[in-house]
């Protein structure tokens, strides 16, 4: 501790650079993580059917209803014993005290109706891309119908069920959250991910080209000013 007393006197007539520093430092680490960040949905596009509106919609709702949805896979897709995995979602998890609960959805039951989209004489099946946008881009402070398929222990078979769903008021860190990730994926028109999947990957190699020069720019600069300062205290 003497030590950094005795230097103090050295290093505080330059504590502005020490603050840009340390603020470097912040930057750099802020895009490390937004470097991991960005591996994430360009996996989501490369090798996964939910596409990357899929994915932003799914955690969407994570976020606002605090429900879990089963992610398929492709052989959910391609197996000839369940061709409906596409027309509806799976609900895999339902925390204590959500919204989800307080409308009455459980795990194991299978949205497959929800707002403006729901089955009746006309519409049978409805895609779970649609069930997904419906939910996630629902007003606030709204009642949302949603149709389940729930298995009914004593006939042991598929029932059909509305709840109403309260889309209530979410925190504002939720809601800037979800502002965002609409905001980012709105340049990729919905039901385009297949067609542009190529561009979509440039567009994110690019986007991670630009942060690792941010980055390795931000980590010169502050290894330089670093030496300076270290420099600059021993000629004193």
């Amino acid at each position: 501790m003497a030590a950094f007393t005795r230097i103090y006197k050295y290093v505080w007539p330059q504590w502005y650079q020490v603050a840009t520093v340390f603020f470097t430092v912040l930057v750099i680490a802020s895009l490390f993580t937004l470097s991991y960040m960005t591996v994430i949905p360009l996996l989501k596009v490369m090798m996964g059917e939910e596409g990357l509106h899929g994915w932003v919609d799914r955690k969407v709702c994570s976020w606002r209803y605090e429900i879990d949805f089963y992610v398929p896979k492709i052989t959910d897709f391609t197996d000839s014993n369940d061709t409906s995995i596409s027309n509806y979602l799976l609900v895999t998890d339902v925390e204590e005290e959500s919204i989800a609960e307080a409308a009455g959805l459980k795990p194991e039951d299978r949205v497959v109706g929800a707002g403006d989209f729901l089955i009746n004489g006309d519409i049978k099946k409805i895609g779970r891309a649609q069930l997904l946008e419906q939910l996630s881009t629902a007003e606030q402070q709204a009642t949302l119908t949603v149709q389940v398929e729930r298995i009914n222990e004593e006939k042991g078979e598929l029932e059909t069920i509305e709840v109403q769903l309260d889309t209530g008021t979410n925190p504002k860190h939720i809601d800037y959250a979800v502002e965002k990730a609409q905001w980012i994926v709105g340049f990729i028109p919905r039901g385009a991910e297949g067609e542009n999947k190529t561009r979509i990957i440039i567009y994110i190699i690019l986007f991670m080209v630009g942060v690792t020069l941010v980055k390795c720019t931000a980590t010169f600069y502050q290894k330089y000013l670093a030496k300076k300062i270290a420099f600059v205290s021993i000629a004193r």
